[in-house]
């Protein structure tokens, strides 16, 4: 039986620097059979999360800031915040200041690391879905010596495997691998080449599926036409469901679609004549997240096309523009590692996501209690939420955090 949302994200950061130095190459070790960079490490021992302080306003920035009129967008803040998470553990002055204001809502790292990693194995512990995350770091023998310090936080709190290679065919072969084996081959590769300038790699992946709290059958399937954001007109699968969540902004209409173990998905459709990247730029993330939380009681018929996207994209400039500009730009991360040639320095941020969507399920049906409509006589009144033109989403865990969240300006089936 198919997924029916499954959705994978890899974001690496590629440091350079012109330096030689010494550093150990550890052996491999296994990982359930996966497909290994470094011995790994593991993560555990954190409190129970159940929701993470400033995500909405940090993914619907990075959601703005990538937004591009008519063009497809999908994003894992989640992931993306994760991968910074790992750097900042290794910068320190201004260059760290401004990570934690962007990422940690202007928490330490100490503090950020428990919330953050908390949240993301809270998830990974439902039953009835699979979050899936890999952490490396991936240094070029004879170039960088890590710090201890900085190599055993990022054991410890992240999980992350940790191995130094020569930046050669071999090791960019079995890099493109373990990309391929965590992503579950939604994302077969990573790089083509390495950069003569790259000289370490520190590398998340996302792997989410998720099934629909009621599973779509055969009959709630329909022929349609989707309107591209260029007028042209694409047939689609429409998938007709209902439920009693309206979501209504000064600008937009929407509704949350549910989806087991917590998680949901949420669609905001624009009034006509509005674009998402319009309505987006004009809706605060407090608007946002004042409309998710008082949710308006209607009979809502849903149409959402099945559909497929897949994006890349270097972040580096949108994270300058967004307050980062110390990490690109003279960045002090003196604390992650040496050399005796210079200080390693931030070159992309290199970011690339996967999704598919459709009707089925994996796994038996569930109850989501945040979408489920409470005891008492069903609301009379009735709405709609037709998804046949642009629309904006997000798949959301648990407290509101953006885990993906997207654009859908045209259908390619």
């Amino acid at each position: 039986m198919k997924k029916v949302l499954s959705l994978c994200m890899i974001l690496v950061l590629l440091f350079s620097l012109v330096a030689c130095g010494e550093t150990e190459t550890p052996a491999d070790s296994s990982n359930n059979g996966a497909q290994t960079l470094g011995p790994a490490g593991t993560v555990s021992g954190y409190r129970d999360i159940s929701s993470l302080p400033g995500m909405m306003d940090f993914s619907h920035a990075l959601l703005n800031a990538c937004a591009e009129e008519g063009e497809n967008l999908l994003l894992s803040p989640l992931s993306v915040n994760i991968a910074l998470s790992m750097a900042a553990n290794g910068a320190e002055g201004e260059t760290l200041e401004q990570m934690k204001t962007f990422l940690a809502d202007g928490r330490e790292m100490e503090a950020w690391n428990g919330l953050l990693m908390g949240y993301v194995q809270k998830l990974m512990e439902r039953k009835n879905s699979r979050l899936h995350m890999a952490n490396a770091v991936l240094s070029k023998e004879g170039n960088v010596t890590l710090t201890d310090t900085f190599s055993e936080t990022l054991r410890t709190k992240y999980g992350a495997q940790i191995a130094s290679r020569p930046f050669n065919e071999e090791t960019l072969h079995l890099l493109n691998d373990w990309v391929n084996t965590n992503t579950d081959g939604m994302i077969p590769s990573l790089l083509d080449r390495f950069d003569e300038e790259t000289v370490l790699l520190l590398v998340n992946v996302l792997l989410l599926e998720a099934v629909w709290e009621y599973p779509r059958t055969e009959k709630s399937l329909s022929d349609g036409i989707f309107t591209a954001a260029d007028g042209s007109r694409q047939d689609v699968t429409m998938m007709s469901s209902s439920n009693y969540v309206f979501y209504q902004w000064q600008q937009a209409i929407g509704t949350g679609l549910s989806l087991q173990d917590g998680y949901s998905m949420v669609v905001i459709l624009p009034e006509e004549g509005k674009t998402p990247e319009e309505v987006l730029a004009q809706m605060s993330s407090a608007e946002l997240n004042k409309g998710l939380d008082n949710p308006k009681r209607a009979q809502v018929t849903v149409e959402l096309p099945k559909f497929s996207m897949e994006y890349e994209t270097d972040l580096k400039d949108v994270l300058t523009a967004l307050g980062l500009q110390k990490a690109f730009e003279g960045g002090d991360f003196s604390p992650m590692g040496s050399s005796e040639d210079g200080p390693l320095a931030l070159q992309k941020v290199i970011h690339k996501t996967a999704l598919e969507l459709d009707e089925k399920g994996i796994k038996a049906a569930g109850l989501t209690a945040d979408l489920v409509c409470g005891s008492g006589m069903p609301p009379t009144e009735k709405r709609e939420v037709i998804l046949d033109r642009p629309f904006a989403f997000m798949i959301l865990g648990t407290g509101n955090v953006p885990i993906f969240a997207g654009i859908v300006n045209s259908i390619d089936q």
